[in-house]
């Protein structure tokens, strides 16, 4: 079997993570960790990894807005400000999807109490103890124990008035946001590149005051404690994440049948296909949109999803994002529309087409 170097966003323990573990399990392929979404991308444009890994959209938050940012740079009529504003990801295209569900966990360190010095009285009484008594030391030290990883009972939990500052992703924050008002209204809300990232700088303040949302194995890899779990708005919280590759010339059948076996979880349900199509129109013309959409019907194609951002191009001008069930390239109905489309549109693109999970 191949071996595949899998970027993704890191560091490890995070949700892009377990995402690109669970669709690339086998232990022959190498799983990259990359800072940025930014850094996924090209890795995989640049040929330095084979698959990359992205959250796409949450089933609570909604979408990962860089993801699509970084998707959308991909048109030639794109002027959108991103982190790389020279950088156009052109050669990266979706050949597949994954789903976690997240449960949200607040960790950092437990306020230890402060240790008082005990300063030895002057003239102190000595107090009559029993003969058994007399040979037990003064300060016992205290039973080592592992830092426990796993959820505490409600009597058991610490308090949170110590906390001054919550770090995550922008997405965990969102998903947790009735607990982290509720419950930290104090602590300032600090976004970071990923959940792990939030973990890995609260493992390094030991005052307590740092805490991050992040996943629960994020607790076993930096050593923190579980402050809270299960602090996400809703229990069917859930994430996508799009598998990208760099689409080759020769890539069709043997390279979709090549993905649906590297591909593990996303590859190996169902025989639906979905395709990500972006296009832009010219926002002065009446109707155009509703044109664009009309013609998927005609063609008998059912979209179910649309997503827009701001294209850049001007002050209430966007990029559209359709995702549509068929197969770019293998599907007549779907390469008709998409023929069709390029006589409304001002730009269109498929960003790639994968097989359906579930």
């Amino acid at each position: 079997m191949e071996s595949l170097s899998v970027a993704y966003l890191g560091p490890p323990a995070s949700y892009t993570h377990q995402a690109a573990k669970n669709s690339f399990p086998s232990t022959s392929n190498t799983l990259v960790s990359c800072t940025t979404i930014s850094d996924v991308f090209a890795a995989v444009q640049s040929g330095k990894a084979d698959r990359g890994v992205v959250p796409f959209e949450n089933s609570t938050y909604g979408p990962v807005l860089t993801t699509l940012d970084l998707f959308a740079t991909s048109l030639k009529t794109s002027s959108l400000n991103t982190s790389a504003p020279n950088v156009r990801y052109t050669t990266t295209e979706v050949c597949g999807e994954a789903f976690v569900q997240v449960r949200h966990f607040l960790l950092g360190y437990r306020q230890r109490p402060s240790k008082k010095t005990t300063a030895e009285p002057a003239q102190s009484q000595p107090q009559p103890q029993s003969k058994q008594n007399t040979s037990t030391p003064v300060d016992t030290p205290p039973i080592s124990r592992p830092r426990q990883s796993a959820p505490h009972t409600p009597a058991h939990l610490p308090p949170l008035t110590n906390v001054k500052r919550v770090l995550s992703h922008e997405q965990a924050l969102g998903q947790c946001k009735q607990f982290l008002s509720t419950s930290l209204p104090h602590a300032e809300k600090k976004v970071i590149s990923s959940t792990s990232k939030a973990a890995e700088i609260a493992a390094a303040d030991e005052t307590g005051e740092t805490a991050a949302v992040c996943s629960e194995l994020a607790a076993e890899v930096y050593r923190l404690d579980v402050l809270r779990e299960t602090i996400q708005d809703r229990d069917d919280n859930a994430t996508r994440f799009m598998i990208l590759r760099k689409p080759k010339a020769e890539s069709s059948q043997r390279e979709s049948a090549e993905d649906d076996k590297h591909g593990g979880s996303y590859g190996s349900v169902g025989t639906k296909f979905k395709a990500l199509v972006l296009f832009t129109v010219d926002h002065t013309s009446p109707g155009v949109l509703a044109d664009a959409l009309a013609v998927f019907r005609e063609h008998g194609l059912n979209l179910t999803s649309i997503n827009t951002r701001p294209s850049g191009a001007g002050p209430w001008n966007y990029f559209f994002f359709v995702e549509v069930e068929g197969r770019c390239g293998q599907e007549i109905s779907l390469d008709f529309s998409l023929q069709d489309l390029r006589h409304i549109t001002e730009d269109v693109k498929c960003l790639g087409s994968w097989k359906v999970v579930g």
